[in-house]
């Protein structure tokens, strides 16, 4: 992907170039839990590059129903977690906690609304089994289903926006 120019990115935030969308309750729980997780638990931010060639070749193999990027970072995160376990710690009050999960999140876009599809036991799971649960995840949302809508926890999220262009967020 070819980064933005800086008048592309500009344009972005001149004014009438975006809408208003007032806060509904969703956006407002969204925004308070968003708030508290910054404020309570200790963020840090690592950026690698890796060659994904072979990750666009395991992509092209599973030809005609393509794998779903996310699901080959899902799989990637999982390992890490594994190798790197005190990452599913949090903390709480005077002391670290184990997570009870295992969950990987992946934070979905659907008709302008931010869910999360938790992934369990993603360890066990093939990419192409992850790509079908994130599939099946984004299809009941987008059918409205509630118990899809439910919060679940997950010890990471991931999302993609390599698609609008974002490198790094």
């Amino acid at each position: 992907a070819q980064p933005m120019s800086d008048d592309a990115v500009l344009k972005l935030f001149e004014p009438g170039s975006y809408e208003l969308v007032p806060h509904d309750s969703m956006r407002k729980l969204i925004a308070r839990r968003l708030i508290e997780s910054k404020q309570t638990i200790p963020h840090f931010y690592l950026q690698a590059s890796a060659n994904a060639e072979p990750m666009m070749l395991r992509r092209k193999a599973a030809a005609p129903k393509k794998l779903v990027w996310d699901a080959m970072f899902v799989c990637a995160v999982s390992n890490a977690l594994k190798k790197f376990e005190r990452m599913c710690w949090r903390f709480e009050e005077n002391e670290l906690v184990a997570s009870e999960t295992d969950a990987v999140g992946v934070a979905v876009d659907v008709q302008g609304d931010l869910y999360v599809v938790a992934i369990a036991a993603p360890r066990s799971k093939t990419a192409e089994q992850i790509s079908d649960e994130i599939r099946a995840g984004v299809e009941r949302l987008e059918a409205g289903d509630p118990e899809a809508r439910a919060i679940r926890p997950a010890n990471l999220t991931i999302t993609n926006l390599g698609a609008s262009k974002v490198e790094s967020f």
